[in-house]
This record gives structure tokens, sequence and C-alpha cells, in this order.
């Protein structure tokens, strides 16, 4: 498969010549425009070219964290079009929040995070850049805590002409 007559360029997709090549690292860095060529099993393209996506971005702290909510914030990745987000309860990623397992979320830096988001929890987030030639591996992984829920609030006690006693429920966490 070639993008032109005889060059040895691969498309970037549709088609099985993507990541299905044999891995001869030991052999061979490089692809016919040197550009270097990942190691392991599965990840090689079939071919002498190798399709390169945009390199992994790099999340940086979260904001605006509340009590069922935050922003998830990283850095601009080089030519990339646009980027996907994971957040999940454990650091391994196996437990997804819902609707936050390769979440597109457009060509953006940062993203409010807030559907299905628990007060007094641990979240953890991780995103990949992509374009037409393929997606970056992880970025670097950023763990925050929601804030606790707030207080409720219960009858005023002691009641005098220029004093009284507040009252509230302690919140959990």
């Amino acid at each position: 498969i070639v993008s032109g007559s005889e060059n040895l360029h691969i498309e970037p997709s549709g088609h099985n010549a993507l990541n299905n090549g044999t891995d001869l690292s030991d052999f061979f860095q490089d692809d016919i425009d040197a550009s270097d060529r990942p190691t392991g099993a599965g990840t090689w393209d079939i071919g002498a070219d190798e399709v390169t996506g945009p390199p992994a971005p790099v999340a940086t702290a979260a904001t605006n964290i509340q009590e069922t909510s935050f922003s998830a914030n990283w850095n601009a990745s080089t030519g990339a079009t646009g980027y996907r987000l994971d957040v999940a309860t454990d650091i391994g990623f196996t437990a997804f929040v819902t609707g936050y397992n390769n979440l597109d979320v457009g060509n953006v830096l940062t993203y409010s995070v807030s559907a299905n988001i628990n007060p007094n929890t641990t979240y953890y987030y991780r995103v990949r850049a992509y374009n037409a030639n393929g997606t970056s591996g992880n970025s670097n992984t950023i763990s925050l805590t929601t804030a606790p829920p707030a207080p409720l609030a219960t009858a005023a006690t002691n009641i005098q002409a220029t004093s009284f006693s507040a009252n509230w429920n302690a919140s959990t966490g």
C-alpha cells in the first residue's frame, strides 16, 4: 500500500499494514525516512515505512477541583490535531470512569471532567495526542482528590439578642 506511485510510504489508516510487522530492531532501527522504529511485537508497520503520530503530550496538574468535577490539563503535542482522555479510579487504568475511556476531547488543552465524578474520591487521568498519521503513547499520569461534600447546615440554637450558635452536620472526609 503506497500513498503515491512506487514511493514505499504507507497510508496512515484504513489497512492492515499498521502495527502488523515483525520487530527487527536488532537489525534496523530506522525506516526509509530515518524515522525511529518502535520496539516490541505488534508495533512495527509492514514494509519500509513507519507511520508515526505526534509525540505524547505532557499532562499537567488538575485545576478547578470541586466536589463533583475538575479540569484535566496538558501541554500541546507538536503536530496533534486532537487528544484522547482517560480518567480512572485506579493508577493502572483498569477501573475507568464511565464515559472517560479513550474519550475524544478534540483539539483542546483542558477538559472539564464532570460526569460520574464523586466527592472525596481520588482520580487519575492521562491523555494521548493524535493526527492523521496515528496516535501517541500515553502521557504521564496525574492524580487528584475531589473536594469532600459540603456540610449540611442545621437550625441555629441558643439564639440571643446579639448572638446565636450556628450548627451543621459533619462532612465525610
